[in-house]
């Protein structure tokens, strides 16, 4: 059953992507505001995933244009900032580049996922972290300790979520370099220093979720995020944050790992602590269904 709401955010996101990319919204002067190529990716992921049936052309058509984006060494700016090729922005583009490639058969986006993948091959160091920037100018990798200053800096643990990336593109082309790379991630990024705000946190867990690190998510939802949790369902941005900027029922990665009957997506099979997931959804007032572990389509969030 779908919800008045989710149609009411499916319309929002339709209509922020225009001129080939999706859009933020200053609600104080009720305009679009900043074009995201990563956002963008976001976006088409989500429409190809939950309405493959009805995607509007504005999406298929932001895919088209972010080929003419990228790189020739498979990378994306960010924003306004076209002298340097983020690593993190690349991986969600990637994915909505193979979503693309199932939808459509286009083999240019199979073509400029596998392009991006190699970009992010190079970014990754020996002991498995992710460097987060190239800059096209100075033609090297950039170590800045600004990067990412407000969540944890260069090697936050966000950067885990270039799991998913990984993942899908191993199971696109069945190419070991990619599973490689997701081992030596996983083992890098887990033992990443905690993250405090919740959206970073969120992209830490689904990272890990991605790479079948189920008890380290278990422990930090236990540890971090239930205590965090309102008894209306609201989830503080942080542990200290009283001004309730948070995002309201934001159930970090708790959904995705239920969408996808708590089993990893990297040829696992390692059960997740659904009763973990269970007091989160309940406090989220959601309704638990027990058989299949998943939450109804009201509920669904890709970001």
């Amino acid at each position: 059953m779908r919800n008045i709401y989710v149609e009411k955010a499916e319309g929002f996101l339709e209509n922020c992507v225009f001129d080939g990319l999706a859009h933020s919204y200053c609600v104080k002067t009720n305009q679009w505001v900043k074009p995201y190529p990563e956002v963008t990716g976001y976006v088409i992921n989500y429409f190809l995933n939950y309405r493959p049936q009805n995607v509007p052309q504005n999406i298929i058509d932001a895919g088209y244009h972010l080929l003419q984006l990228q790189h020739s060494s498979g990378g994306f700016s960010s924003f306004f900032d076209l002298n340097n090729l983020y690593s993190f922005d690349t991986a969600q583009i990637l994915v909505g580049f193979i979503d693309l490639y199932k939808h459509t058969k286009d083999d240019s986006f199979k073509k400029a996922a596998e392009k991006a993948g190699k970009f992010l091959l190079r970014m990754q160091l020996e002991n498995g972290a992710i460097v987060p920037i190239y800059n096209k100018v100075l033609n090297e990798k950039i170590i800045d300790k600004a990067t990412y200053s407000i969540w944890n800096g260069t090697w936050s643990g966000l950067m885990a979520k270039l799991s998913e990336a990984f993942v899908a593109l191993f199971n696109l082309t069945k190419d070991v370099s990619y599973k490689d790379a997701i081992f030596s991630l996983k083992s890098y990024y887990e033992n990443s220093e905690y993250i405090e705000c919740s959206h970073p946190l969120g992209y830490w867990l689904e990272g890990l979720i991605a790479a079948d690190k189920f008890s380290k998510v278990d422990e930090m939802l236990e540890k971090y995020v239930l205590p965090r949790i309102e008894d209306n369902g609201f989830i503080r941005y942080s542990k200290n944050d009283d001004s309730r900027n948070g995002a309201p029922n934001y159930l970090v990665p708790g959904n995705k790992v239920l969408q996808h009957n708590s089993r990893g997506r990297f040829g696992g099979n390692k059960k997740i602590n659904s009763g973990t997931y269970r007091k989160i959804i309940i406090k989220n007032g959601c309704k638990y269904d027990r058989k299949q572990d998943i939450l109804p389509d009201s509920f669904a969030d890709k970001h």
